[in-house]
């Protein structure tokens, strides 16, 4: 996702599915360079944000399912 750019998500803007066809030009008439949201992607799946859910110990694990549920 790091090296997510405008031009990948434009290859979809005349997809098959309306769902993201609509998407892609709601984001277009916000910004016409895309670049708002890419960086919302790259923001929205950086490291930091994540959350892995294969913990080792019991209460990493219930710490991580109530994180995940509180979203």
């Amino acid at each position: 996702m790091n090296n997510l750019k405008a031009d990948e998500i434009l290859k979809y803007k005349d997809s098959d599915n309306e769902y993201l066809r609509n998407s892609i030009d709601y984001f277009l008439n916000k910004d016409p360079s895309l670049n708002a949201l890419v960086s919302d992607i790259k923001l929205g799946f950086a490291t930091e944000n994540s959350i892995i859910l294969n913990s080792k110990s019991e209460s990493e694990k219930k710490e991580k399912q109530v994180a995940v549920n509180s979203l």
